[in-house]
């Protein structure tokens, strides 16, 4: 019995990711002893994308990819 084994080389991935947030605070003196503080905040992300489209999710649903019957995405946070 014999036996075959390859290892290919593994393509280093370029993987990327944008983030940004904001935040508004206003506070009202009501009283003299009274302040009311009040802020909203939003966080937000591009998701986890490979540079030059290297790589792809699969996601299971209707849509799918003509090469293989599966539905493909770019980012790892792709949306239904």
């Amino acid at each position: 019995m014999s036996s075959f084994q390859v290892v290919p080389t593994a393509n280093e991935l370029g993987w990327r990711s944008l983030f940004g947030a904001w935040y508004v605070e206003d506070a009202i003196k009501v009283r003299r002893n009274l302040t009311i503080r009040a802020g909203i905040r939003q966080e937000f992300t591009s998701g986890w994308n490979e540079a030059f489209g290297r790589a792809a999710n699969y996601i299971p649903r209707r849509e799918r990819c003509a090469r293989d019957g599966a539905a493909c995405g770019h980012s790892v946070f792709t949306a239904e």
